[in-house]
């Protein structure tokens, strides 16, 4: 009898986890596809201001001393980030679900990458022609936001419920890569969404699999 009930937890608990995965999953796709179309949107955004000047003069209005183009940016940044938190409403009820695995993560992997990031800014933003020290607090920055970003995506694999692949493992790397890049190259933004909408698609064709 004991054991037909601890069968029964069993087979529950394995369900429980097999949903939970299928979900947070496609979290993960639906926020990797979200934030990869944001570089397109914003220079799609800039595009158009080229090319009609009622657009242009509407951004460069000021507001309390503060660029329309500026407020957009930031608008549309807020935008994002509720949409990130509608998508992984669930996400913290997983991590602290009873049948999820806590475990240690790459913590001191990208503790070094971050280090090795914002020592490699400030070189580059001093040791150009013309580097400024404004310039090396902006790649500082985006290498610490980078790696903020990349710490919180790695707590949904550390719940144990979904595995790391590689396309995860692309998508971090090119977020720590490019952000701190996209302060200077333009393309690197295009490289991220690519990468990121590959990384989407890929976790979401996963989910249909298992389905």
């Amino acid at each position: 009898m004991a054991s037909d009930v601890y069968e029964i937890i069993k087979i529950g608990n394995d369900t429980a986890r097999r949903i939970l995965s299928r979900e947070l999953r496609k979290a993960m796709g639906l926020y990797y596809l979200l934030w990869g179309t944001y570089p397109v949107v914003i220079a799609a955004l800039f595009t158009a201001s080229y090319q009609f000047d009622v657009l242009s003069e509407a951004l460069q209005y000021r507001v309390f001393s503060i660029p329309m183009g500026l407020m957009v940016v930031m608008a549309a940044i807020a935008v994002y980030t509720s949409l990130s938190f509608r998508i992984f409403s669930m996400a913290y009820r997983v991590s602290r679900s009873p049948i999820s695995r806590q475990h240690r993560g790459p913590w001191p992997l990208w503790t070094a990458v971050y280090y090795a990031l914002v020592t490699a800014a400030l070189y580059l933003a001093f040791a150009r022609p013309g580097g400024e020290p404004f310039k090396a607090l902006e790649y500082a920055a985006a290498a610490t936001l980078a790696v903020l970003i990349v710490s919180a995506n790695t707590a949904h694999f550390r719940s144990g419920l979904v595995r790391a692949r590689r396309y995860d493992y692309l998508a971090n790397a090119a977020l720590l890569a490019l952000l701190p890049l996209s302060m200077a190259y333009y393309v690197s933004g295009y490289l991220f969404s690519l990468i990121w909408i590959y990384a989407g698609v890929r976790s979401l064709l996963e989910v249909i699999g298992d389905e």
